[in-house]
């Protein structure tokens, strides 16, 4: 009974969000299947999850999962009527050799494992202790988070300062399951493995413009161990990769916004951009690179005013949480020094740490494979003209978080915990937001080898 009640939630958040994807996708893109089933996971839970928390204001409980229902069936309902007024294509991916199907079985294989490894394994730590936690408070509540518990002085190490898509995503099921079931809960998480699968193949077959070729890169995922085991991963509980998974979305169109100039992609990129900030606190890092990438193309383009378009989505998720944070008085976590050049500069001498942490990290078979150093091929993409243009896009959007990410160890307090600690906890979750970028072009550039070779 757990399971199908499992199942209808999984259903309305694809109803709800698969009706977004067909209001928000460009009339003149041809959307392939996976891609909208990728991306009506994303914004289903996008929907479920904010929806939960402004309803959560006025009511609660059967009402608060009905209406949120409705919701749901309202915009797939939306959604399918778009899609017949503006005649978007649909392609239905069918395997054209004995080798499309054999892939496909592959694929297919990699879901029902992490599907058997989350049922398996428990959450971890932070799984548990920051993310479903607020779950469970809230399906204790009625679907809602007591007001209560984000302010809190003796929950503080849960952080209610955190944003909540994932943890509203898990109430939603809980909300249908009748209460908390840690181990259904967990199957969440392989939703979004599927969506990185499918954006993987479907990305990269728009940038290589070639189907057959956009199997690899979704194959290649499975190679990368971090993804698949302990903190961060898929079967973890964390939200490390749900948000790469938004981030490897947002960053294909922004490849797409750098290929073609187009006013939709830059919208669909607003749009998934958005999230970034409502998953965790890294988030807002990542939605403000995806600007800064934007407004790079945006001003070589003349577009500034479609710019602010895609800037205000975030901007008022962004806003509306940090206002959020304010008015409710939530304790926040001291772990940073003051973000002031005087900071900088004291703490320069922790570069050359930081930096061999880093190299270290980044030849680290065991949790990457040969992820990072099978990502120079993909350098001589950047000679060819027709993947000049989103290869660069996406080579910056995997740079820029990373020295970002880095900057803040310049900030970080180490009165708990030393720096090598902090360095050795957080910086592989940190490259595994944007690890499945680098999947898409390793897969894209050994695609482009493949086929010149051949």
């Amino acid at each position: 009974m757990g399971l199908l009640l499992f199942a209808l939630a999984s259903l309305l958040l694809l109803i709800g969000g698969g009706g977004v994807a067909g209001l928000i996708v460009p009339r003149d893109h041809r959307l392939h299947a996976l891609e909208w089933l990728s991306l009506a996971i994303l914004c289903g839970a996008g929907v479920v999850s904010m929806s939960s928390f402004l309803l959560g204001w006025l009511v609660s409980g059967t009402a608060l999962r009905m209406i949120v229902t409705l919701i749901c069936l309202l915009l797939g309902a939306a959604g399918i009527r778009h899609w017949r007024r503006a005649g978007i294509e649909m392609i239905w991916p069918k395997p054209a050799s004995v080798g499309d199907c054999v892939l496909l079985c592959l694929l297919m294989l990699q879901i029902g494992l992490m599907v058997w490894l989350s049922l398996r394994f428990p959450m971890a730590w932070d799984g548990l202790l920051n993310w479903e936690i607020k779950a469970r408070l809230a399906s204790l509540n009625g679907g809602v988070i007591p007001t209560a518990y984000f302010q809190s002085k003796s929950l503080f190490w849960s952080h209610p300062e955190y944003p909540l898509l994932v943890p509203l995503t898990e109430a939603w099921v809980y909300s249908w399951l009748g209460g908390y079931h840690q181990g259904l809960v967990k199957l969440v998480f392989p939703l979004f493995y599927f969506a990185a699968l499918g954006l993987l193949a479907t990305g990269s077959a728009r940038i290589v413009k070639e189907q057959r070729t956009a199997w690899l890169p979704p194959l290649l995922l499975f190679f990368i161990p971090l993804a698949l085991t302990r903190g961060g991963s898929v079967t973890s509980g964390y939200v490390d990769f749900p948000l790469a998974v938004y981030y490897l979305a947002a960053a294909i169109w922004l490849a797409e916004y750098w290929q073609t100039a187009s006013p939709g992609a830059l919208r669909m990129l607003g749009i998934i951009g958005a999230m970034l900030p409502w998953l965790k606190q890294e988030g807002t890092i990542l939605w403000g690179c995806l600007v800064i990438l934007a407004a790079i193309k945006a001003v070589r383009q003349r577009q500034l005013l479609r710019l602010w378009g895609m800037v205000l989505p975030g901007a008022c998720v962004l806003i509306g949480w940090m206002l959020f944070i304010r008015f409710i008085r939530a304790p926040l976590g001291q772990d940073y020094m003051p973000l002031t050049m005087a900071t900088l500069k004291s703490n320069a001498g922790r570069i050359p740490l930081i930096l061999r942490t880093l190299l270290t990290e980044l030849v680290n078979w065991r949790n990457w494979g040969l992820l990072w150093p099978a990502l120079l091929p993909a350098l001589s993409l950047l000679g060819k003209r027709e993947q000049r243009e989103p290869t660069a896009a996406l080579f910056l959007a995997i740079a820029l978080p990373l020295v970002l990410f880095l900057e803040i160890y310049l900030f970080i307090g180490t009165s708990n915990k030393s720096l090598e600690n902090h360095l050795d906890a957080s910086l592989p979750r940190l490259m595994l937001q944007v690890s499945l970028v680098a999947v898409l072009l390793t897969g894209v550039a050994l695609s482009i080898r493949r086929d010149s070779a051949g």
